[in-house]
């Protein structure tokens, strides 16, 4: 319903595009991984609480796949635009916490918590490695301005 009202009335014309863009990939970092296995009598979830300029992820029950995903991780400043591509070969579900610094432009407060490439590094035995790759992209073709009610 909402891509028809766009449709109609801005006249919104859009098609995905593969792109080789910038993105990470997460992977097995030196001495392995620190991640306690799971056990599976709980449901998979991903939380972030942000205590000003650090944040927290608690992960339960929850597969590499679903952190490369998670949208508290992607839209941390230091990885924000960009895919994470779980790349560890690791397919289990673990427990694991991650607290790390972000990184927001214009703050003034400073974080006692490492940046989220060392801390991914250093608490979860994972590394964040910069790379470019295939990335499905929206490519708006054509809009106008909205038609009257």
């Amino acid at each position: 319903m909402e891509q028809q009202l766009l449709a109609e009335r801005f006249h919104l014309k859009v098609h995905f595009e593969t792109r080789q863009l910038p993105k990470y990939e997460l992977v097995l970092a030196k001495g392995g991984p620190k991640l306690t296995p799971a056990t599976p009598d709980e449901a998979p979830s991903i939380t972030t609480v942000n205590r000003g300029p650090t944040a927290e992820l608690t992960a339960t029950n929850a597969s590499l796949d679903l952190l490369a995903r998670a949208p508290m991780l992607i839209t941390d400043p230091t990885v924000a635009g960009h895919d994470i591509v779980n790349h560890t070969g690791l397919t289990v579900a673990y427990d694991f916490k991650l607290r790390y610094a972000l990184d927001r432009p214009g703050d003034t407060e400073l974080s006692d918590a490492p940046n989220l490439f060392t801390a991914t590094q250093e608490q979860l035995g994972l590394k964040l490695v910069p790379t470019k790759g295939p990335v499905e992209t929206l490519v708006i073709d054509h809009i106008d301005r909205p038609t009257e009610n």
